[in-house]
């Protein structure tokens, strides 16, 4: 949903599902033995929502945004793995756009994700692997440029 509250400002927010549980089934297999295994790993996913709002402000030929948003954790803490610790997450996002010519626009934006606790207790093996992430952020920075020919 967007709402244009002014000529500078406009209001945004989403909602949505995700069908995680489609990649709950993972099928592991080893090639080039004479054997050629292949295991099925269900790694008990399920679906997820994400809600998050967010708001932008115009100024001439420049736009600024920011958002927050929260994704629920595909997994619950007792099926959860160490080799994909997926847990809830909550991002907080800032861009930046220029409008340079009639041709050329470029942006530059970043977003900063707090990943959850990631809570790990796992026997694989015969070896305990138990705990969490203590710092468990993420920093993702992306440019774009655009050019109209």
């Amino acid at each position: 949903m967007r709402y244009q509250l002014t000529d500078e400002w406009q209001l945004m927010a989403n909602a949505d599902w995700e069908d995680w549980s489609q990649f709950s089934d993972n099928l592991l297999s080893v090639q080039g033995g004479v054997l050629n295994p292949q295991a099925a790993l269900d790694r008990e996913w399920k679906d997820t929502w994400k809600a998050g709002i967010a708001a932008s402000r115009h100024l001439g030929n420049k736009i600024y945004s920011m958002g927050l948003s929260y994704d629920s954790s595909p997994v619950s803490d007792s099926k959860r793995t160490i080799d994909l610790p997926m847990d809830n997450q909550i991002k907080l996002s800032a861009a930046m756009g220029i409008q340079g010519t009639e041709r050329l626009s470029y942006a530059l934006g970043t977003t900063l994700m707090y990943a959850g606790e990631g809570k790990v207790d796992q026997t694989a093996q015969g070896v305990r692997f138990k705990g969490k992430f203590d710092t468990n952020l993420i920093l993702f920075v992306g440019a774009t440029a655009r050019y109209v020919y």
